[in-house]
């Protein structure tokens, strides 16, 4: 059974009397992911969704309270977006017990995850080339498969996780569709277009869990771009906070310009690390850019890990390095990846990247013929 038959067999066993949960991903895709879903099902069952969740901004598994939520409200339809639960557990196996499930994500699959239970599509089943379509993106086309006519007017909130996920390069003609469509005037730089603010405003605002639930109705109920401009407003404080960080980098890192790796430590007032360390990787594409920040009162430490050029595969590195340490996790793609380790445990993951870069035999003569 191909990824569409799947998908189209989970949506249409929906019924009336099922209670239906959306958990996605704290980030613009995750949550343009949310508000196509939740969208859709409307239209095709005349249904709204019961329940909306996130992990909180960091986490990448299922957590405690995801699962507390979901038994609270008799969930027993399960729509999981933009998370790659099925390579980073938590509390994911207990969800098996009491509902079925549906999993859209385009990180890496996890080839030895089996589970009748649960239906899993990953980018992969979609096309040869997976990194093209982020998850709002495999929403948009899954849904339009079944009926274009209910996503016709949803293709902008598709743009905003392209936008987020920095896939608009490729899908130039996709962009360039929707631009042309609303009438929205292009920019050099996609995040100074009108929908690139909107999306910057998502991403810059979603360490509040408050704000993501506002963000979800408001998009859910919008009819155009221009009813969630007011998600501009907090690109301003946001982005001072991560200009100090960006603009200390090359003074306050580590650097190792044998191996084009810089080690950054931060400690800025909102959890804007993946932000920062995005950032800082745009302008030195071909350097391998590992921020770490401490989370949970200085208990464990979160890293972020970036490298354009796709010279080492950070989803490999990240999990190398978290290999066997007590609760820690690792997740991501092969030019973005994230951990997060039990602040003991420091040492002995900065020791580990070392280690896999002797493994890989990097080096930057050998890198840059």
């Amino acid at each position: 059974m191909n990824c569409f038959k799947k998908f189209k067999k989970f949506i249409e066993k929906i019924s009336e009397k099922d209670k239906v949960a959306i958990i996605h991903h704290a980030d613009s895709d995750g949550l343009s992911s949310a508000v196509i879903t939740a969208s859709c099902i409307k239209k095709l069952k005349n249904k709204n969704i019961s329940l909306r969740l996130n992990p909180p901004r960091g986490e990448i598994g299922i957590t405690k309270e995801n699962l507390k939520d979901l038994k609270k409200n008799k969930i027993n339809k399960i729509i999981i977006l933009d998370l790659a639960v099925d390579t980073t557990p938590g509390e994911f196996e207990k969800l098996k017990k009491f509902s079925d499930i549906l999993i859209i994500d385009h990180h890496p699959k996890n080839k030895k995850f089996k589970d009748k239970r649960t239906t899993i599509i990953k980018a992969e089943d979609i096309s040869n080339e997976p990194f093209k379509y982020p998850a709002s993106l495999m929403c948009y086309y899954l849904f339009s498969k079944i009926n274009p006519k209910i996503t016709k007017e949803l293709d902008w909130v598709a743009l905003i996780g392209i936008i987020g996920d920095c896939a608009f390069d490729k899908q130039k003609k996709f962009v360039e569709k929707v631009y042309k469509k609303y009438n929205i005037k292009t920019k050099k730089d996609l995040f100074d277009s009108e929908l690139g603010r909107i999306t910057k405003g998502i991403d810059n605002s979603r360490y509040n869990q408050k704000e993501m639930q506002k963000h979800f109705i408001r998009l859910l109920n919008a009819k155009s771009f221009k009813d969630v401009k007011y998600l501009t407003k907090y690109n301003q404080i946001i982005e001072k906070e991560v200009k100090k960080w960006v603009k200390n980098f090359k003074k306050r890192s580590e650097h190792y310009p044998d191996l084009d790796m810089h080690l950054y430590f931060i400690n800025p007032k909102y959890p804007l690390a993946s932000i920062i360390s995005t950032k800082i990787s745009f302008s030195m594409p071909s350097q391998t850019i590992i921020v770490f920040s401490e989370i949970e009162n200085g208990k464990r430490i979160n890293i972020n890990l970036r490298r354009q050029d796709k010279k080492i595969k950070l989803n490999e590195l990240a999990h190398f390095c978290v290999n066997g340490l007590k609760n820690s996790e690792s997740g991501g793609h092969v030019v973005a990846s994230g951990a997060r380790i039990l602040k003991k445990d420091l040492n002995l993951f900065k020791k580990r990247i070392f280690e896999y870069l002797k493994k890989i035999n990097y080096n930057v003569n050998k890198s840059k013929q």
